[in-house]
């Protein structure tokens, strides 16, 4: 039983570290970070925490949002958390891809589903 107490210590512990360490760095490339290693718990304390983080800031190598590379690694709980907070499912990377397109192109079909699904309501 201890057993399991220091190690769900330990990953509460580098869950801590990985959110300090995403905040700390001052600006929103953080939250691509977070998006690529499916870190809800980081995404939401940068939320929450008042961290200024832009859904729809494309990096400078491939032009990705948050949201692509979320959708590059199939991660759907993230997709659905940054759709919620605002993110644009129509923004297209340096490629002419948006998140859809990814997922489709990678086999993330829960990913393409939700994501076709969100682009009928509009």
């Amino acid at each position: 039983m201890e057993k399991n107490h220091f190690i769900n210590g330990l990953k509460m512990l580098l869950s801590a570290v990985f959110v300090l360490s995403v905040v700390e760095q001052g600006h929103s490339m953080s939250l691509h970070t977070a998006a690529y290693f499916g870190k809800v718990d980081a995404i939401m304390n940068m939320i929450i925490g008042g961290a200024y983080v832009d859904v729809n800031k494309r990096d400078f190598c491939t032009g990705n949002a948050p949201l692509h590379r979320a959708a590059l690694q199939g991660h759907l709980n993230v997709v659905k958390l940054l759709v919620g907070v605002g993110a644009n499912i129509k923004v297209r990377n340096l490629f002419g891809d948006t998140a859809l397109d990814i997922a489709k192109k990678t086999g993330k079909e829960n990913v393409a589903e939700f994501l076709i699904s969100e682009m009928l309501r509009y």
